[in-house]
């Protein structure tokens, strides 16, 4: 098969991968995924998607640090100019996995350009957080249930 009518199996992978989450099956996506090589030579838009897919995985399981690094690495490769969902997104569950770790996410992640809005509640249940303020944090939980 000439090398232009190959598939990619990079772009099948994350997927399928995704296919499992939305189906909420982590065990079963993170047994594919442990048993699929992810290629070496692929996109930066695909990698940043199986990094947050992967880390999607690892929070679920309660493998916080590895969550962390995975959905970190997810928000840097993710195109900066266009991909505004996808940041927000990675962003959003970034900031749970850090205070479940016990960190306190850095300003900065709440202040980039196109992520106020959408880390709003994140930034106000960090504050909480960071106050160690119950009855705020219970307030701000309330306030944005549906968030």
């Amino acid at each position: 098969m000439p090398a232009t009518q190959r598939t990619r199996p990079g772009p099948l992978i994350v997927a399928i991968i995704r296919n499992f989450l939305h189906y909420r099956l982590y065990s079963q996506a993170d047994k594919f995924r442990l048993s699929a090589n992810f290629p070496e030579s692929r996109s930066n838009n695909i990698y940043a998607r199986y990094l947050y897919y992967i880390g999607r995985i690892n929070a679920v399981q309660l493998q916080y640090s590895d969550a962390f690094h995975n959905l970190t690495q997810a928000v840097r490769k993710a195109p900066q100019s266009i991909a505004l969902g996808f940041r927000q997104s990675a962003s959003k569950l970034l900031v749970i996995v850090q205070l479940l770790m016990g960190e306190i996410p850095e300003r900065s992640l709440f202040r980039q350009v196109g992520l106020q809005k959408a880390l709003h509640p994140y930034f106000q249940l960090t504050q909480a957080v960071r106050i160690g303020n119950l009855e705020a944090f219970e307030q701000v939980v309330e306030q944005f249930a549906d968030v």
